[in-house]
């Protein structure tokens, strides 16, 4: 998380105006019992290591004052709460205006989005091809097998392995398009289909 620090803060030399981050993480469920002290210690460290990770990622990422496109991605995550996501962001203010304003998001709805939130949801799913992108989505139990994964030195069967690129490309793509819009506009504009 050292290097996104770098990467989105003001004054720093490494900043860029666009960033794409992955933690590359999976969940990391607290569902069992630990018998062994030491690792219910390792398991308590990697909690607090997320909680730290998720205050920096707010501070630094999401904040109204950056103005930068940011975009955050996890392998944890699934695809249809990355639309849910970014409305609680914009409900919480911390969608910056030139990113409303990227995604030509009525003025009424960034000012009163609980009022609003189905509109908005249908019109960002629409926006960011969310409807086309869903053909190419997971299902919940290659997912699952994917979550399973250890950080162990064991052998990935190659179908695991795809379906972890498959599940990243789709991740990356919905993130960039809902926080990186500028990337698409500047798409379309090579391609003479205007914005």
């Amino acid at each position: 998380m050292y290097i996104v620090t770098k990467i989105t803060q003001n004054n720093s030399s490494y900043a860029c105006d666009i960033v794409l981050v992955s933690d590359a993480g999976n969940n990391v469920p607290f569902d069992k019992f630990y018998k062994n002290t030491f690792t219910l210690l390792l398991r308590t460290v990697e909690t607090f290591m997320v909680r730290i990770k998720n205050f920096q990622m707010m501070q630094n990422m999401y904040s109204p004052g950056n103005r930068r496109e940011i975009a955050y991605q996890s392998l944890g995550w699934d695809l249809e709460n990355c639309l849910t996501g970014f409305y609680d962001n914009l409900k919480s203010g911390n969608i910056s205006s030139e990113l409303s304003k990227a995604h030509k998001l009525n003025h009424e709805w960034v000012e009163e989005p609980y009022k609003f939130k189905s509109e908005i949801l249908s019109y960002i799913s629409s926006n960011c091809q969310y409807e086309k992108m869903s053909a190419k989505f997971l299902p919940d139990d290659r997912l699952k097998a994917i979550r399973k994964i250890g950080t162990n030195l064991t052998t990935i069967k190659k179908t695991l392995i795809k379906d972890m690129i498959v599940h990243a490309e789709n991740l990356t793509e919905l993130q960039l398009r809902l926080y990186c819009p500028s990337l698409f506009i500047k798409e379309a504009e090579l391609n003479g289909q205007g914005t």
